[in-house]
């Protein structure tokens, strides 16, 4: 029986939730018996973060148009049967000119507006939109998008419930934020109310931000306190050749993913 085969573009490897999230992803459809893979369509990004495997080519072309055609002649090469453009705005163009056998999807990872003019610029074009939360589709539905009938809401992360208590534990509770510290997208002032939460209950915390980003000012100012006492230490931006110095842990789909601090030396 043949398997159904996916690529879902990348423009780099490096440390970042797309990526993870994609990577996660992809060894998941493949234990599950899919033929999927990721092509990664700028060489310019040094960076790696992600392990090697045989299932993600890095496409080598010196400029633009020289990629497109070799991702084209990889995807015709293949057979495949979905292209998944991702987050990758300028490599998802080829799906004007995908063949009629495969289909293609468009993903919407953030509210932020450069998201929504990808939509608008190969709407047209994708049989499917995929949007990570409730608010980009209600958006799309103020805007009147033509393609809100392409639209299907599947959020990141993993649905918790809302009944659920705190455990009693003498360890100390350790906290991680890894991201750029902005309101869409981030909406990293959540952190305001969650540690102002432990405080109120007297949990014993602490929470370590690695990030920078419009919002840092503000966030700081919402954490004075917490941070005098020791509580949220921010660390700073971490590059992505410095990406080893937050790990993230324990990646099944569907199971509960852990996050550890690896400071590297």
């Amino acid at each position: 029986m043949n398997r159904t085969n996916v690529v879902f573009s990348l423009t780099h490897t490096g440390l970042g939730g797309v990526t993870v999230l994609t990577f996660q992803l992809v060894e998941e459809l493949r234990r599950m018996g899919w033929d999927a893979e990721i092509v990664v369509t700028s060489p310019s990004f040094a960076s790696n973060s992600l392990p090697e495997r045989e299932w993600i080519t890095h496409l080598t072309g010196h400029d633009l148009p020289q990629r497109w055609c070799e991702l084209l002649a990889l995807i015709n090469s293949k057979r495949t049967h979905i292209f998944v453009a991702n987050t990758d705005f300028t490599s998802s163009a080829i799906c004007s000119v995908l063949p009629g056998n495969c289909h293609s999807i468009g993903v919407l990872q953030s509210d932020e507006l450069e998201h929504y003019d990808h939509l608008r610029r190969l709407g047209h074009y994708w049989d499917a939109v995929v949007v990570v939360s409730p608010t980009i589709a209600f958006q799309l539905v103020k805007d009147k998008s033509p393609f809100i009938e392409k639209v299907e809401v599947i959020t990141n992360g993993i649905a918790t419930s809302e009944s659920r208590g705190f455990v009693k534990n003498e360890a100390p509770l350790a906290l991680v934020y890894a991201g750029r510290l902005a309101e869409k997208q981030k909406r990293c002032s959540d952190l305001i109310p969650i540690v102002a939460m432990l405080q109120q209950r007297s949990i014993d915390f602490t929470l370590h931000i690695f990030g920078s980003g419009p919002s840092e000012t503000k966030l700081r100012e919402g954490l004075a306190d917490a941070i005098k006492s020791g509580q949220v230490v921010f660390e700073g931006p971490v590059s992505l050749e410095e990406g080893a110095a937050v790990r993230y842990i324990g990646v099944k789909v569907g199971e509960v993913a852990t996050v550890r601090i690896d400071k590297a030396d």
